[in-house]
């Protein structure tokens, strides 16, 4: 109890806890802790009298008159994050109660102060101007044409306005089973979700909440309210909480059409305009308005544009985008894939479940004039290694004649080299049916290998 507010001794007792645990944290240069310290764990056995240790701390700490302001101070916050993490794997049940604790007693409590502050401005209300009143009591101007109210304003829990405390309840969210992370999710995040979107502090606890949600009815009433609002998030920037969005259909196999119908809006790529359908993919990667790309030439690619197009092309039905894609010039292609935020688009389309075999063929055809081009880059390269892994037989052969017949050109950069000597162009330049030959070897070698065990 004495250290608790000492920084130095209170990371002492953060990593003492973890060590009672048996959860070593490999350090990561620009990892923020928290949520990511869950994410980056190893696990090793303890002996089970350093577990009876562990649970000392959030029962004696839990008994503090002080407990309830512990998340709005950052080295207490920080303390109760790691105990979080260290009862996950140790003490589920412990963690559910803990966690309850913190939820109830503190993440909804309101402060007297705020309710005092909230009187005072609507004794002023005939001096103030209605948007200074609206945000300081809801942190959201809603008006309609006249300046008039027209919609009641969300008031929101204390925990959303100390950075220390959010980054609390993301921990909370990344670890909690499923009864707590409901419970989470219903008292603090529903009817709350457009906003908190919004706000710069508690958007980073929305992707948080869409990553780690497991009811499928929790999720769509989740999308129900976040829906409308792409476009808006789209333009102030908080294009996360819009990729975590379509993540999280992915994830759980719901809402897929919404959010693809969704996203087209927010991109003013409608379905009923032929012209402006076909710039879907383009405006997507770049998370930009059609109106916008149209003038915008560049080799950009946004890495949440990027997560996006991978989540749609794994989704149940992603044909529109799949075609959107083929019909996209190959030369445009080639300078998003060079890229390395574009590169990773091919992996997805040419491992995912729903996309057919004649789908795949035909972009690996229409690639063809362009793999010595993407070969000789370092992004590139990993392009034409994912379509060569990808290939029938014939198509193999084509994609190897073709590097073969700019052999100097694809040796002259150390990426084109090492795919040079991957794909034994020498041995192809020499004689086709031999390098044929060692295909077949290649593949039976690998076969033998898969069923080693069933075999011995």
């Amino acid at each position: 109890e004495d250290f608790v507010w000492d920084p130095c001794a209170n990371h002492i007792m953060r990593t003492s806890i973890l060590s009672l645990a048996g959860v070593h944290v490999a350090k990561v240069a620009f990892e923020k802790g928290g949520a990511d310290m869950a994410k980056n764990r190893k696990l090793y056995n303890v002996p089970d009298e350093w577990l009876d240790v562990l649970k000392e701390f959030p029962q004696r700490l839990e008994m503090w008159p002080q407990f309830s302001d512990f998340p709005y101070q950052e080295l207490s916050s920080a303390l109760l994050g790691v105990i979080c993490v260290a009862l996950r794997p140790t003490d589920k049940q412990l963690l559910k109660h803990f966690g309850k604790k913190i939820l109830m007693e503190s993440f909804l409590k309101i402060e007297q102060s705020d309710e005092e502050k909230d009187k005072k401005i609507e004794i002023m209300d005939d001096d103030e101007e209605p948007s200074q009143k609206i945000e300081k009591v809801g942190g959201k101007n809603v008006e309609d044409a006249e300046g008039e109210k027209t919609c009641p304003i969300v008031k929101l829990p204390k925990v959303f306005e100390y950075q220390s405390a959010v980054i609390l309840l993301e921990t909370l969210i990344t670890i909690a089973g499923p009864k707590l992370l409901t419970q989470l999710y219903a008292m603090l995040f529903t009817g709350r979700l457009s906003l908190l979107a919004r706000e710069q502090l508690t958007n980073f606890a929305v992707q948080k909440l869409l990553q780690n949600i497991k009811e499928k009815e929790d999720f769509e009433n989740v999308f129900n309210e976040l829906v409308n609002d792409v476009e808006d998030l789209l333009k102030i920037g908080h294009t996360g909480v819009v990729e975590a969005l379509v993540g999280a259909c992915l994830r759980i196999g719901s809402k897929q059409a919404q959010s693809i119908v969704s996203l087209q809006t927010a991109l003013h790529t409608p379905a009923s305009d032929k012209q402006k359908v076909k710039s879907f993919f383009h405006c997507l990667i770049k998370l930009k308005p059609y109106e916008v790309t149209q003038a915008d030439n560049s080799a950009f690619v946004h890495l949440h544009g990027s997560l996006i197009v991978q989540h749609i092309l794994r989704f149940n039905k992603p044909i529109f985008l799949v075609n959107c894609i083929l019909d996209t010039p190959a030369e445009q292609l080639v300078i998003i894939f060079n890229t390395p935020n574009g590169s990773h688009i091919v992996d997805a389309f040419l491992q995912s479940k729903y996309i057919g075999e004649k789908s795949r063929e035909k972009f690996i055809r229409y690639m063809e004039g362009f793999y010595v081009d993407l070969a000789t880059s370092k992004f590139g390269s990993r392009v034409v290694d994912s379509c060569f892994a990808a290939a029938q037989e014939s198509q193999k052969a084509r994609i190897v004649k073709e590097l073969a017949d700019k052999a100097n050109l694809l040796k002259s950069t150390p990426f084109g080299r090492l795919l040079y000597n991957k794909f034994r162009v020498e041995t192809y330049r020499l004689s086709v049916t031999q390098w044929k030959a060692s295909l077949h070897v290649n593949k039976e070698q690998r076969v033998d290998k898969l069923f080693k065990d069933i075999v011995n």
